[in-house]
């Protein structure tokens, strides 16, 4: 079990009781409402939905009246909430990072609050865009939260994209009549488009009568800035009854990405919403080094039959800066620093457009290869991010168990309540997931998976604010003992 998942448990009973007491408070409120003249289909209810698309922040609390409502992580929504009508100010606040200490660290305001005049039996969608330094709400009436007709779609577009501005949507939907691109016009920063149901065609060969066959359809997206194409999906395919709210949002990557994504929500359940790229937009590479006994190398790209030098030089626990590159198919070869003419391995890989990779040398000299790694760069200015790549040759097939804890706590796996692994069983040549704390120095131990004896550690783990980084398990090239070697992943 992955630490994310333990501190899930860890969590979990903070969750749970989170859950109960908002249980308790939806149900004082329903009972507020019924004292009032009604219930949830009283003039002085409203729904409340909140979308966190704050592009440096950790998970964000919608707060109503002073009282925190609902959270989502980056690029989530949460569901519809009932509040009473009036004027009633909206504040965000971020998540204070975890420091392992059990403690719930509570959360922070950004920006200012915002009051607005909430009517019943309207729905209203929240969607916070911006940086925490500077976040701004988008808040947008009268999105349904209707069943959507048996073979029908309905579809929405809210443009909430901080750094283009108002924008121009059009679509194509082949099996629901639009062969080619309907312009939808423009949907202002901060406003929503109207709500359009359509109706979607049976497949070719089956009966327009058929009830049993799931239809589905093709939705491409095309945006418009000032006239000129900023963005173009591939074929989105959606299945029949969805309430579709396509949010256009600020991009963020490689420097020839489109400056918007859109990110999909399928119905008004929450969920972390699909991201939609424009695969048209550049990917960036950058070369690294996990060989223990490789030494220096270059790195060399084929391009028409010659071996362009892509990053020179790059020492043991090191990787060059990244570099923009065309999504597309490289053939690669990775010689020792210098000499062009001896070739340590060839590697061949795809990437995919608006993503950022590493190529790591990785493994002994007798068995070194490329391994490419898909990164995450995004980095929040409160906490730390880290990864652990498990790339020690030493280990062979053995999968290692990773436990990070408070730097100078009491650790026994022989307890009768052992530790829980923050990342179990990393796999060799594995990644585990993705995990954030507050920054501090924290101390990092080892052991083979299910084993009750550490084969590394205490090592300290020193994690600084904002930054995003992948710590390697490594052989140390002088000792042959296991070794972390962090490289910085965070884009500047």
């Amino acid at each position: 079990m992955s630490w994310i998942m333990a501190m899930k448990q860890n969590y979990s009973s903070f969750r749970s009781a989170m859950r109960f007491k908002r249980a308790i408070g939806v149900a004082a409120l329903a009972a507020a409402l019924a004292a009032c003249g009604g219930g949830g289909s009283n003039d002085s209810v409203w729904q409340f939905r909140g979308i966190n698309l704050v592009s440096d922040a950790p998970t964000v609390q919608f707060v109503i009246d002073g009282a925190g409502v609902e959270t989502a992580d980056y690029g989530s929504v949460t569901v519809y909430h009932p509040a009473h009508a009036g004027s009633r100010p909206l504040q965000l606040a971020i998540k204070n990072p975890s420091d392992l200490s059990g403690t719930d660290q509570g959360y922070t305001n950004i920006g200012s609050a915002v009051s607005s005049d909430f009517q019943g039996k309207t729905n209203y969608n929240l969607i916070a865009t911006g940086t925490i330094d500077s976040p701004h709400q988008y808040l947008v009436s009268g999105l349904s939260s209707d069943t959507v007709a048996d073979n029908q779609i309905n579809y929405q577009f809210i443009n909430a994209a901080t750094n283009t501005g108002d924008v121009d949507v059009l679509i194509t939907a082949p099996e629901a009549g639009i062969t080619t691109a309907k312009d939808l016009g423009t949907v202002a920063l901060g406003a929503a488009s109207t709500a359009t149901a359509v109706t979607i065609n049976p497949a070719p060969g089956v009966a327009d009568t058929d009830t049993t066959t799931t239809r589905t359809v093709n939705i491409t997206i095309e945006i418009k800035h000032a006239g000129t194409t900023i963005y173009q999906s591939t074929a989105l395919n959606f299945a029949e009854q969805n309430r579709l709210l396509f949010v256009i949002a600020d991009n963020f990557g490689p420097a020839d990405i489109a400056p918007v994504k859109v990110l999909t929500v399928t119905g008004t359940t929450a969920q972390a919403a699909a991201v939609e790229l424009d695969p048209a937009g550049g990917s960036e590479l950058r070369f690294g080094n996990l060989s223990p006994d490789g030494g220096a190398m270059d790195l060399r790209i084929l391009d028409n039959g010659a071996a362009d030098l892509f990053a020179p030089n790059v020492a043991l626990g090191q990787a060059s800066t990244y570099q923009l590159k065309p999504a597309d198919t490289y053939n690669t070869i990775a010689t020792p620093a210098g000499n062009a003419g001896s070739y340590l391995f060839v590697n061949n890989f795809t990437t995919v457009g608006a993503r950022s990779y590493t190529l790591y040398a990785q493994g002994d000299m007798a068995d070194l290869r490329g391994l490419v790694i898909a990164d995450d760069r995004r980095k929040v200015p409160t906490e730390a991010h880290f990864r652990f790549l498990h790339a020690a040759p030493s280990q062979g097939s053995s999968s290692l168990d990773v436990y990070v804890t408070q730097a100078g706590s009491a650790f026994d796996l022989t307890a009768t309540i052992p530790p829980i692994p923050t990342a179990a069983a990393v796999a060799y040549l594995g990644v585990s997931g993705q995990f954030a704390l507050k920054p501090g120095t924290y101390d990092v131990r080892l052991a083979q998976a299910g084993a009750k004896t550490t084969v590394l550690g205490p090592v300290p783990l020193v994690l600084t604010a904002g930054m995003v980084e992948t710590v390697a398990i490594d052989d140390d090239s002088q000792t042959g003992d296991l070794t972390l070697l962090p490289v910085d992943d965070a884009r500047p």
